[in-house]
C-alpha cells in the first residue's frame, strides 16, 4: 500500500467514524394549495424528491460501497528471496503509455452512486374531499 503513495493514516490512529461512507445530503420540497370549491374540499400538492439534484447532477448523491465489503489490496504471493509478501492494488490498470492508474485506493473511488436514490422524482397530486 505505501509504494503507492497513499498513506494519510501512517502513525496515528482513526478517530471514530472516519472510516464510513461520506455524507449524504437531500433536500424535499412539499406544496399543498386548498382551493376555495363549492361542496367539495380540493386541495392541489405537489412534491419533489431529492431538489439538489434537480438543481445540480453533482449535489444530492447518495454514495455506498458495494456489498458493505471493499477488497483495496490483493495477495498475490512470496517474494522468493526476501520472503516478503507481495500485494497488488485490486483495480490498478496502466494506459499503453504505461502509466499506472490507481483504482480502489484513490480516495472516494471504493464507493458507488446509488441510482434510483441519487435521482430526483416529482408528483403532483389532486385531492377531493366530499
Amino acid at each position: 500500500i505505501s509504494s503507492t503513495g497513499l498513506n494519510p493514516n501512517k502513525a496515528r490512529i482513526l478517530n471514530k467514524y472516519e472510516s464510513r461512507e461520506p455524507w449524504s445530503r437531500e433536500l424535499d420540497f412539499h406544496y399543498a394549495l386548498e382551493l376555495p370549491v363549492r361542496f367539495v374540499r380540493t386541495e392541489i400538492d405537489a412534491d419533489v424528491l431529492n431538489l439538489l439534484h434537480l438543481i445540480s447532477k453533482d449535489y444530492g448523491n447518495v454514495y455506498f460501497v458495494s456489498n458493505q465489503n471493499t477488497s483495496p489490496v490483493a495477495y498475490v504471493g512470496q517474494d522468493a528471496a526476501s520472503g516478503k509478501p507481495i500485494y497488488r492494488e485490486g483495480s490498478t490498470t496502466f494506459d499503453s503509455s504505461g502509466n499506472r492508474t490507481l483504482g480502489s485506493l484513490t480516495p472516494n473511488r471504493q464507493f458507488s452512486v446509488a441510482d434510483l436514490r441519487s435521482r430526483w422524482q416529482a408528483r403532483v397530486g389532486l385531492r377531493l374531499s366530499f
